[in-house]
């Protein structure tokens, strides 16, 4: 749309493992982001495998198993959405229940990412972290 954003930092990365987001950033990211190096298939625990609450200007796209193309562009344009500020969000009372609604959304995306990192459910682990 011609819009224009500028950002302070940006990791392009490719064909790294997660024991190199301990180089990338700072340890207080990494607790935040509850990060486990020996962890490969949940090395940080993330909303929908691409962000985080706690760290909500850091993205990660295709940060999971396998080079699936289609998820990474979603991905990638569900933080492209939430980078501009295009949620779903309404005036007044509705904004802050919708502000709510989204804070529950994302504690229960986060429960459940800690819940595979745990193997807390039917079956275990699974081969896919989403």
């Amino acid at each position: 749309n011609g819009e224009e954003v500028l950002f302070s930092q940006m990791v392009a990365a490719s064909g790294y493992r997660a024991t190199d987001l301990s180089k990338l950033f700072e340890q207080d990211v990494l607790r935040v982001l509850d990060f486990d190096e020996d962890d490969s298939l949940q090395p940080v625990i993330l909303c929908h495998q691409t962000w985080h609450p706690g760290q909500s200007s850091l993205g990660f796209v295709g940060f999971y198993r396998g080079p699936y193309f289609a998820t990474m562009e979603l991905q990638a344009r569900l933080l492209a959405s939430l980078w501009a500020g295009r949620g779903a969000k309404s005036q007044g009372e509705e904004e802050n229940e919708a502000e709510e609604e989204e804070d529950n959304g994302d504690k229960r995306a986060l429960h459940a990412a800690r819940n595979v990192r745990t193997g807390r459910m039917a079956g275990g682990r699974p081969q896919f972290p989403n």
